[in-house]
């Protein structure tokens, strides 16, 4: 950020070239010790004293700048690991963070989904259980009017009658006409009793089977406990939201510290620029003084003529010429001014 590098020179350098001015001068001075030379020499001297004070104030403006340069450096340093240090926390929060947060929400409803439909299966299988049981029990009954029903076919005193039904007698030995083919009361009537005493007992061991086959499914139900899984969705999401609120602190905090370290760094640079200039100001003053101490010292001046009666006739032209050149840059730059205006018009 340094301007001005024309003046970069310093107090020291001016010092110098004061001596050598001196010391070339002070043989021409000397020689003379009239009134002009006393008065020469005490504007010399007041100005010398001048120059030495502002050679003070102009290290003094120097190692002012030498500090605000080393603020500005540190408070430059600070700003960019601050602004790190937020942009890690703040990425962290984006990518993970987020996430994290919008997925415990995503989990804990599709936990509560998860139970429902547990307990939905639940009750559905206990519905089975229970319907199983009284199948079972309905099948238990039939296979006992089964039993009865094979007993009363096989029992001799029905025999007549079951060869009314069937035509068919199941009785081995007794009379012959028990043994002649009788035409059946009820055509396949045989079949249908020979089912009923045999069907109930395949019904009875089916419906057994899925009994046992549904209070299987029940356990295994009950044994995966859905239900568990709200609770550890509970310490999830708490984790989360205190993973999420650390992260979220220190991004806050972060953001904090970088406005603080940006309004410091504004500062610094605001106090640099201001004495970088005074330090530019203090050298054009000292540049200004040793010039004129150098045109005091020596104390010749071209346009004063020796005779006559316009002797500082010639200095009067050489201010006029002066005037008539700052009055040709601002006509110039005026008319320059006005062109660019009609132009853009």
């Amino acid at each position: 950020m340094e301007r001005y590098q024309s003046r970069r020179y310093g107090s020291s350098h001016i010092e110098r070239s004061q001596s050598e001015q001196d010391s070339s001068n002070e043989e021409d001075i000397l020689e003379n010790d009239g009134p002009v030379f006393k008065t020469i020499q005490a504007i010399r001297d007041q100005d010398c004293t001048k120059l030495k004070g502002l050679l003070g104030e102009l290290s003094q403006k120097e190692e002012i700048h030498k500090g605000l340069r080393q603020l500005y450096d540190s408070k430059k340093c600070l700003l960019i690991d601050t602004e790190y240090n937020y942009q890690i926390f703040r990425n962290l929060e984006l990518s993970v963070g987020v996430e994290l947060s919008q997925a415990s929400l995503e989990i804990k409803q599709n936990i509560a989904t998860y139970i429902g439909l547990s307990n939905s299966l639940a009750t559905a299988l206990k519905n089975v259980v229970k319907a199983a049981k009284e199948a079972k029990q309905k099948f238990s009954d039939l296979r006992k009017a089964g039993c009865d029903l094979n007993i009363c076919i096989n029992d001799k005193c029905n025999c007549n009658q079951i060869l009314i039904l069937t035509g068919k007698s199941p009785c081995n030995g007794g009379d012959d006409h028990n043994k002649r083919p009788v035409k059946p009361a009820c055509p396949g009537s045989e079949d249908t009793l020979k089912h009923l005493v045999e069907e109930p007992e395949v019904f009875f061991k089916d419906s057994d089977i899925i009994l046992n086959s549904a209070a299987d499914i029940t356990g295994i139900q009950t044994f995966t406990n859905i239900t568990s899984l709200d609770s550890l969705q509970q310490g999830l999401a708490a984790n989360i939201t205190a993973f999420d609120g650390a992260v979220t602190a220190k991004m806050t905090q972060g953001a904090t510290d970088l406005a603080q370290c940006q309004t410091d760094l504004v500062a610094a640079i605001k106090e640099l620029t201001t004495s970088e200039h005074a330090l530019y100001n203090k050298r054009d003053e000292i540049d200004a003084e040793r010039e004129t101490i150098e045109y005091i010292c020596e104390y010749e001046c071209e346009c004063i003529r020796e005779e006559g009666d316009n002797r500082l006739k010639d200095c009067k032209n050489d201010i006029c010429d002066i005037c008539e050149q700052l009055d040709d840059i601002y006509c110039e730059r005026h008319k320059h001014h006005n062109h660019e205006k009609t132009t853009q018009m």
